[in-house]
């Protein structure tokens, strides 16, 4: 959806405000957000906390008006610095612990844990393109 926003909503700009106005905050959440939401929300409830704003986000564009976008792209720029960091933390922790486990190296479990993630995020935005 954030791909497609300057297309659908190219009625006074809105779809470059509503992007431009994503891409701020998530410049500044990501300075202080991440650290805070780790120390009093674990890794689980940031998580949970990112879908509704993105849901809010999806919401707002079925009723596409200043008014209910910039609001909403402000929710989705803290939901991407939520996401962005998070992702990164979580899928090292989660290396980690599987380390201690199965005893094997941390630092080659911690390279084939990102190896996975990323080839099913790049399958994920390429699987419609003919």
């Amino acid at each position: 959806l954030s791909n497609l926003q300057s297309s659908i909503n190219s009625k006074n700009d809105l779809g470059v405000y509503t992007l431009s106005t994503a891409s701020f905050v998530v410049t500044f959440a990501c300075l202080f957000l991440p650290s805070i939401l780790v120390k009093y929300g674990g890794y689980k409830w940031p998580l949970v906390i990112n879908e509704v704003f993105v849901s809010t986000f999806v919401m707002a564009n079925y009723y596409p008006k200043f008014w209910t976008l910039i609001p909403s792209s402000v929710f989705f720029g803290i939901s991407n610095s939520i996401l962005w960091t998070f992702q990164g933390s979580l899928i090292s922790h989660l290396a980690k612990e599987y380390a201690l486990y199965s005893k094997r190296k941390a630092d080659a479990l911690l390279i084939r844990f990102f190896g996975f993630f990323y080839i099913v995020y790049s399958m994920s935005k390429n699987i419609f393109i003919k």
